[in-house]
């Protein structure tokens, strides 16, 4: 409540005070989720800096372990060294995969698709995971609801939710998980700042748990940000769903009742039509080989290095480059020799991968492109749309999985101009 007295004159010697009241609660409540959505912003930035650094050093760890192990009469204890550290390098990768979607610089690539499918296909998942002492409730729309976004990020918040769902019930209970149609008339900004007017897909996530006392409730969303014992948790699943939703243009709005439970709603944008997916390529068993010439675009050394390593061990000529302008050196003495472009997204000296590769197709706008990042600050919150004869590949990806997607990349390619 704020409350202004001011002093009015009035009969005589009379001295009147005028006192005004009003409600504040709503401006307080909106202007500490501004200084909220503030902060997470700076955390996310931070985190973004410092998984993409990360991902190019597991890159050199994870293709110098393979390359290792496939040395000839290697004795068992060190095969078994080499396989732990990919192990290990794995493990890594995905928590540098999570730190970037906090931050909302992991690529993203978007497709539509019906929100009550993508939770059909994580149910057997999710009855796993509560395990027998919690009842499951699910009840779908009856519509269909068509959103665009990533299912493998969809499915990773429904997960994120349930696991936090779990963990407020230790002696079991109630889950519920449901989906509707909603059209928002008004922006509900006093409950999130993102909210806006429309027709939404709603995937509500609710327990029976201890609930969230309202002093922790503000900070649920915070990277790293965690109630658990020492062991128990990362900090970062809450967080993780926050920011997929937010890349998905929605948000997220939570109520809570400490010792009722809690509920999470996931507000998504609906989509008008379905677009029909794109065909994916089939996938290779083995690690192909091949004997095309390859313009590799590289600004860190070792990634580069290791990288052209593993192109000549399977057969490709590659000519290798540290910046675009490097690249567009040797496009013009070897265009016509050049069948594939394998160039980082981030690159330095003020043009981006994808610049690139736009600039070479002017001259030969059959080019086929694979990319690769670590992140790229260029795509932070945008989404990354691939042609037919274009490819993505995560840093870090193993030898094999490089070598999948640009045989695959080129046999498109080739199959698309016959």
């Amino acid at each position: 409540m704020e409350i202004v007295a001011r002093q009015i004159p009035g009969k005589a010697l009379e001295t009147l005070i005028v006192f005004n009241a009003r409600d504040v609660t709503e401006q307080r409540q909106l202007e500490e989720r501004l200084r909220q959505a503030s902060k997470m912003e700076a955390i996310g930035n931070l985190a973004g800096g410092i998984a993409h650094d990360f991902n190019n050093v597991l890159a050199t760890i994870m293709m110098q372990a393979e390359l290792g192990s496939q040395i000839q009469g290697l004795p068992p204890e060190a095969i078994e060294s080499f396989a732990q550290i990919r192990a290990a390098t794995a493990r890594a990768a995905e928590l540098t995969h999570k730190l970037l979607i906090i931050s909302r610089r992991e690529v993203f690539q978007p497709t539509a698709l019906n929100l009550n499918a993508c939770l059909q296909n994580v149910v057997s998942l999710v009855t796993r995971t509560i395990g027998d002492d919690i009842q499951l409730k699910i009840s779908l729309s009856e519509e269909p609801l068509l959103v665009r976004g990533d299912p493998a990020l969809l499915e990773t918040v429904i997960l994120n939710l349930v696991v936090n769902a779990r963990d407020a019930m230790p002696n079991g209970g109630e889950l519920i998980i449901s989906t509707e149609l909603q059209h928002i008339q008004v922006p509900e900004q006093v409950l999130n700042p993102q909210a806006k007017p429309g027709a939404f897909a709603v995937l509500t996530i609710a327990d029976t748990g201890c609930g969230i006392p309202p002093d922790i409730l503000p900070r649920i969303f915070e990277p790293f940000f965690t109630t658990k014992p020492k062991g128990k948790g990362t900090g970062l699943g809450l967080s993780t769903a926050y920011s997929i939703v937010q890349q998905h243009h929605g948000w997220i709005s939570v109520s809570s009742a400490v010792g009722k439970g809690s509920t999470f709603q996931v507000f998504l944008p609906l989509i008008e039509k379905e677009v029909p997916p794109t065909a994916r390529a089939a996938t290779y068993v083995l690690p192909p080989r091949g004997s095309e010439t390859i313009l590799l675009v590289e600004d860190e050394a070792p990634v580069r290095k290791l990288t052209r390593i593993v192109l000549e061990r399977a057969g490709y000529r590659v000519l290798e480059a540290g910046t675009a302008s490097e690249a567009i050196d040797i496009w013009l003495a070897h265009k016509h020799e050049i069948q594939l472009l394998f160039t980082d997204l981030s690159l330095p000296g003020g043009m981006n991968g994808h610049q690139l590769a736009e600039r070479l197709r002017r001259e030969a706008p059959h080019l086929p492109v694979v990319y690769t990042t670590g992140y790229s600050a260029e795509l932070a919150g945008q989404e990354l749309s691939l042609g037919k004869i274009e490819a993505f590949v995560q840093k870090p990806a193993s030898p094999t999985k490089i070598l999948e997607v640009i045989r695959q990349c080129l046999d498109m390619a080739r199959n698309s101009s016959s």
